[in-house]
């Protein structure tokens, strides 16, 4: 909710006037109340999809030859698993620990999105090390990440072209490259997109900083504070009008 010069400032303010830090930490406790109400209410009906695909399945298995369906069960599962998180938003650091396969996550990641790009004419392409082996971390969140990632290529990439004049056009590219590095993964996700301005790049990982028409600033903040959680890190180079490279490590 605060950036970190800002949090250091209230720590202060806090400890000088006891009655400040009362009125602060029950905001902060009402802003986590609205975020679990908020999941419980969208989870629900997820839920309810989710056991309704479960049952077709089962009285249907037909279904499990049809194009993406596979995929689909998965991205609606993510979706009920995702809204689990929100719930405890302004708690990042806290991870469900499990052991799981990276390589899968990030050929399921770069699978599902390659669909929804079908119509864009974005082209995305996924070089996966088969050498990644299993990794110990928060599988949801993690996958948050790519996804949060992802997002924001395609929406680079979009602001670039969709002015082009040409039907024909390009319409942009995307790169999702992994491989082992020594004691750890790296996983780069670059795009030709519209890129970032020099001036804006210090304030990226800020929250509720965008520059965006649309969006809530929130993507990169909470994907840098679930990446520090794994003690890995969360970079980015970018050229203006030439596109934007995010590298994560593991």
């Amino acid at each position: 909710m605060f950036r970190n010069i800002e949090k250091e400032k209230l720590e202060r303010m806090m400890d000088q006037d006891p009655e400040l830090r009362k009125i602060i930490q029950q905001m902060l406790e009402n802003h986590r109340l609205a975020l679990s109400t908020v999941s419980h209410e969208l989870r629900n009906p997820l839920t309810l999809v989710y056991s309704s695909m479960q049952l077709i399945e089962s009285q249907h298995p037909e279904v499990l030859t049809f194009a993406h369906w596979t995929q689909m069960m998965e991205d609606v599962n993510f979706i009920v698993d995702l809204t689990k998180e929100i719930g405890s938003l302004g708690n990042s650091d806290h991870m469900n620990m499990t052991i799981f396969s990276l390589k899968q996550l990030l050929e399921y990641a770069v699978l599902s999105f390659a669909m929804s790009l079908e119509e864009s004419g974005i082209e995305l392409t996924g070089k996966i090390d088969p050498a990644i082996q299993n990794y110990l971390g928060d599988k949801v969140k993690i996958q948050e990440v790519i996804l949060n990632l992802l997002m924001n290529a395609q929406q680079a990439v979009i602001r670039k072209y969709q002015e082009s004049a040409s039907t024909a056009a390009k319409k942009g590219t995307i790169l999702l490259q992994a491989s082992r590095t020594h004691g750890g993964v790296s996983i780069q996700i670059q795009d030709d997109g519209c890129g970032i301005k020099a001036e804006d790049m210090a304030s990226i990982f800020e929250p509720f900083y965008t520059n965006k028409e649309e969006g809530t600033g929130l993507g990169l903040s909470i994907s840098k504070k679930i990446v520090e959680a794994h003690h890995g890190t969360l970079t980015c180079s970018s050229t203006y009008g030439k596109g934007t490279t995010f590298v994560l490590t593991l």
